[in-house]
C-alpha cells in the first residue's frame, strides 16, 4: 500500500523539508504513478590504492573507499541531439550518484526507491536502498557501466523515483491478526540511526561503526 499523489502534496505543504528542494511548479506537476522523481546532482568514483579498493565490512566496524568527485563538463552537441547543459560522459566502471533532493522521512513512512527504466534500457545497472523511517539525507546510488558501453548523464536528469509506503501496526487476537492501524509512534518503528544521513556517501577510508 502506497500513499497517493495528493497525500504527497499535503505532506509537502505540512513540512516542505519532506522532499527538498521541491518547487511549487514541481509539486503541481503529475507524480507519475504516485511516485516522485529524484534528480542527479553529483557523480563520484571510488579511489583505488595500489590497484585495489580499500574496504571492510565487519561485525562492529566497516570502511568504504575514499571517493573522488567527477566535475561535470559541458556536454558535446551533435546535429541529432538538442542542446543540453552540463553532465558526465561515463565509460566502463563503477560510480556513485547522489541526488539533488534530500528526503526527511517521518517515523511512520518508508521511501521505496528504484531506478528509472531508462537506466537499464541503456545497458547500465543502478543499485539503491530504501529510505527508512527517520532517515534524513540525500540518496546515494551505485551505478555500473559495463564493458564496451558509455552512458552520458546530464546534470539534474531524473534517474531515480521514490514511492512512499505507510507503516502499519497489526493487532492480534488469539495469535491471529485482527485489525491494523497506522503506526505513528516512533518507538514502535525503530527510526533510522545509521551513518548515512546528510550528504554522506562513504566513510572515506575511515573505520566506522557497522550500523
Amino acid at each position: 500500500m502506497k500513499i497517493s499523489a495528493s497525500t504527497i502534496r499535503t505532506l509537502l505543504e505540512i513540512d516542505p523539508s519532506f522532499i527538498s528542494p521541491m518547487s511549487l511548479e514541481r509539486r503541481n506537476q503529475p507524480f507519475e504513478g504516485s511516485k516522485v522523481d529524484l534528480t542527479l546532482n553529483s557523480v563520484f568514483t571510488l579511489a583505488r590504492s595500489n590497484d585495489s579498493f580499500s574496504s571492510f565490512m565487519g561485525v562492529n566496524l566497516r570502511k568504504t573507499p575514499p571517493t573522488v568527485e567527477i566535475k561535470p563538463e559541458h556536454l558535446p552537441i551533435s546535429p541529432t541531439m538538442a542542446k543540453v547543459g552540463e553532465g558526465w560522459m561515463l565509460t566502463t566502471g563503477y560510480y556513485l550518484l547522489q541526488t539533488v533532493e534530500q528526503l526527511n522521512m517521518p517515523p511512520w513512512l518508508i521511501g521505496v526507491i528504484k531506478e528509472r527504466t531508462t537506466v537499464f534500457r541503456n545497458g547500465s545497472i543502478i543499485r539503491v536502498t530504501d529510505a527508512d523511517p527517520g532517515f534524513c539525507g540525500h540518496i546515494t546510488a551505485g551505478l555500473y557501466v559495463p564493458p564496451q558501453s558509455q552512458l552520458t548523464l546530464e546534470r539534474n536528469a531524473r534517474f531515480l523515483s521514490v514511492k512512499f509506503e505507510p507503516i502499519v501496526e497489526i493487532f492480534f487476537e488469539n495469535g491471529e491478526p485482527e485489525s491494523f492501524s497506522l503506526s505513528v509512534d516512533p518507538e514502535n518503528n525503530d527510526p533510522y540511526d545509521g551513518i548515512w544521513s546528510g550528504k554522506k556517501k562513504s566513510t572515506e577510508g575511515i573505520l566506522e561503526r557497522s550500523y
